[in-house]
């Protein structure tokens, strides 16, 4: 009896000390309410987490018809510099997945000086006949005069608030709040001065059950936070698409041109796999959380063979799982059968997925249910 006693007030301890770390509420997962996911019938289709920048630069695009596909997905990039300063920071990690004429890449661009800036000036130079300049121009030119705050900026802010983050991120003295604007500053001088590195090397892949993945995904790393990456995507109706990942450690961060601009060192990468066959291309890309591999994995394991827009739908609705150590434990977004403790949580990982199928008559981005955002379709 009393070794039954000390069983239990160790298992007992044990789960308060696991519940206090995690520190998740035990409420059933709330991602099942149906919202659209997709557009259809888009000829061009833009991702982010912040559903009012892609109006913005929708109109930004309007006003530069002249571009090519290539150019308006490196200008959606640099757009982030002003749009996102706290994860699009010229010091931050920068993956770039692209297809273009039937071509794939994957770009990595996590070392040197300044390497998310250098990885697009590389890009342009790679890609167009433009120059990074008149591309900075363009967006400095018609992005309008106040520029909407998203949840992770406020949320860096707030974090931050002590740091000697710009002037413009204030307002009496609190720093800006989800949907609160900041006026428009130019960045011209100071990131056409920060130095960078010009070398353009593809980066490797792995391939796993036919897929090209970024190589961390059979580890299935486990990060001690959450990763704090944003995401955005491009694609057209010719099935070529650009997905880039932006990731800045802001454990430690300086401050440049008043304030304007968030230097730290590069952050942890996204993971992804993208299936690239003669009649379906599939992209899949795992970000915010402290394992994305485990949940993209486990989200491939879910699939059927023959997939198109409606069973990826339905596979992003399923619970998900995230297996962690030291000591072993599941999150769970519902409970299932394990013999090791679980601890609930409103939703585990985000997905962002790019898909085009001959089969179908859908090409586009496909948006995880977990995002906050309803996404908003951009008709052409």
């Amino acid at each position: 009896m009393k070794l039954l006693f000390v069983f239990l007030f160790l298992f007992s301890s044990c789960s308060f000390f696991i519940d206090s770390i995690e520190n998740t509420p035990k409420i059933k997962q709330q991602v099942k309410a149906k919202k659209n996911l997709y557009c259809i019938n888009e000829k061009q289709s833009l991702y982010a987490d912040n559903p009012i920048s892609k109006l913005i630069f929708k109109n930004i695009l309007k006003k530069n018809t002249h571009l090519n596909f290539i150019e308006k997905s490196l200008l959606w990039a640099i757009f982030q510099f002003y749009n996102s300063p706290q994860s699009f920071s010229p010091s931050a990690r920068l993956q770039v997945i692209v297809k273009w004429n039937g071509t794939f890449k994957y770009y990595d661009f996590a070392t040197g000086q300044n390497p998310a800036l250098s990885g697009i000036q590389s890009l342009i130079k790679k890609y167009s006949k433009k120059r990074f300049l008149s591309l900075l121009s363009i967006i400095e030119k018609d992005l309008p005069k106040r520029i909407p705050v998203n949840s992770d900026l406020a949320n860096f802010l707030n974090k931050n608030k002590s740091q000697k983050l710009g002037k413009v991120f204030y307002k009496a003295n609190e720093t800006l709040k989800k949907g609160e604007t900041f006026p428009k500053v130019s960045l011209i001088s100071t990131l056409t001065k920060l130095t960078t590195n010009t070398v353009l090397n593809e980066s490797p892949t792995i391939t796993h059950k036919g897929n090209n993945c970024s190589p961390d995904v059979e580890k299935s790393s486990v990060y001690s936070q959450g990763l704090n990456n944003q995401v955005i995507g491009i694609s057209d109706d010719k099935d070529n698409f650009f997905i880039a990942s932006a990731s800045l450690d802001t454990s430690d961060i300086k401050v440049r041109h008043k304030g304007r601009i968030i230097l730290g060192a590069p952050g942890r990468p996204s993971s992804f796999c993208i299936l690239n066959g003669p009649h379906k291309t599939t992209a899949i890309v795992s970000f915010k959380e402290r394992s994305p591999g485990q949940i993209l994995l486990r989200f491939l394991e879910k699939l059927p063979n023959d997939f198109g827009p409606l069973e990826i739908d339905k596979a992003l609705h399923l619970p998900r799982s995230m297996y962690l150590q030291f000591p072993d434990r599941l999150l769970v977004e519902e409970k299932i059968f394990t013999p090791i403790p679980q601890y609930h949580t409103t939703s585990l990982g985000r997905l962002l997925i790019y898909h085009n199928s001959s089969q179908s008559s859908f090409s586009g981005f496909i948006n995880d249910p977990r995002s906050d955002n309803e996404l908003k379709c951009l008709r052409k």
